[in-house]
């Protein structure tokens, strides 16, 4: 009986020491049991990227480099799309660019951050919603051409991408609107009595902008202008001589229902007919046979036919008589009285014409 008094008197103080002991033990190592097993089933990202390349239909690029000795817990599969994805870029201090929403692209943050410097140095203007980059493939510009100066539309201004061979011209408030893909681009603007205008422009997405152009400013060289004075612009001086144009041989008196330039030449100062049948004349006092007449330096001895009733000279054909009177040059030869030369040519030889 003492002995089993004494056995179980050590069982108790075993219990009551080693129990305790054993059992804070067992809760200390509980929690890392499962951390370590849990910490074997955590994905690498390409397997997490295929599952959910696969789950949602979607593509995504990334650098393995950038997940160096990172891992994601399976969970995430369970989240959305979009939850999913910022835990990603979080943990991997990262950024995402949507493309069509079905391309996913990781870039690392800090090449964005040089991209928007690179970005604010350039002297391209952005048209667009920078958060928009990448989201596109082509995109619209809207906008006006206006006057720098005044802010007046410019209408029919042109705007031409020379890269592309696209252009389009504005309307009658100065408006246009042309579509091109992303990207930087040069664009040529001119307009009529204006400098042109070339611009460079990071297209991002749908955006408006408008564009100045100002008048051409033209340096002219020196103008010099010259004037005679009235008496310089006489080559020289010509006595008794009398010249009619077709204008004035239209305004001849009319003689039995026609034109004759010869008995209107009787009408001048100095000149007498022979009589009121006879087809010669004088001047101041010579014979009628001192007279030379030429028609286009061809010499004419009857002048008319009938008894002087009808001409032969067509005077509708005529384009200019000139009569001397006196200083008659030598080489219309022995004439001494005067020389009338005409000059045809006023109809056209080509052209049918019916008078009456």
């Amino acid at each position: 009986m003492t002995y089993l008094m004494r056995q179980l008197h050590k069982i108790t103080w075993f219990a009551k020491r080693i129990i305790p002991l054993w059992f804070c033990l067992f809760s200390l190592c509980q929690p890392l049991i499962p951390q370590t097993a849990n910490q074997k089933n955590y994905l690498p990202i390409d397997q997490l990227i295929d599952q959910m390349e696969y789950k949602y239909g979607i593509q995504v690029f990334y650098k393995p480099e950038w997940f160096e000795n990172l891992t994601f817990p399976p969970t995430l599969l369970n989240l959305s799309f979009k939850e999913a994805i910022e835990r990603i870029v979080t943990k991997a201090e990262l950024s995402v660019i949507t493309i069509d929403s079905a391309l996913y692209i990781f870039i690392p943050v800090k090449q964005i951050s040089n991209h928007t410097q690179q970005q604010e140095k350039s002297d391209a203007v952005v048209i667009g919603d920078p958060d928009d980059y990448g989201k596109y493939t082509r995109a619209t510009i809207r906008g006006r051409i206006i006057d720098g100066k005044d802010g007046t539309p410019l209408p029919g201004a042109s705007i031409l991408i020379d890269k592309l061979k696209i252009g389009v011209n504005t309307d009658k408030e100065g408006h246009f609107q042309i579509q091109a893909p992303v990207g930087e681009h040069t664009v040529r603007l001119s307009f009529m009595g204006y400098d042109d205008n070339i611009q460079k422009v990071k297209l991002v997405s749908n955006g408006t902008i408008d564009f100045e152009l100002y008048e051409k400013a033209i340096k002219l060289g020196e103008v010099v202008i010259y004037s005679d004075r009235p008496e310089s612009n006489v080559t020289g001086t010509r006595m008794s001589i009398v010249k009619l144009d077709i204008k004035e041989i239209k305004e001849l008196p009319v003689s039995i229902g026609g034109k004759d330039i010869i008995k209107s030449i009787t009408l001048m100062p100095g000149v007498q007919t022979i009589g009121e049948f006879g087809t010669g004349f004088n001047v101041r006092g010579g014979g009628s046979d001192q007279n030379l007449i030429l028609i286009e330096d061809v010499p004419i001895f009857n002048l008319s036919h009938l008894l002087g009733l009808i001409s032969v000279i067509n005077s509708d054909g005529i384009s200019s008589v000139t009569l001397l009177k006196a200083g008659i040059p030598a080489k219309y030869g022995e004439r001494a009285s005067s020389v009338i030369d005409i000059r045809m040519g006023a109809s056209n030889p080509d052209k049918t014409t019916i008078k009456g």
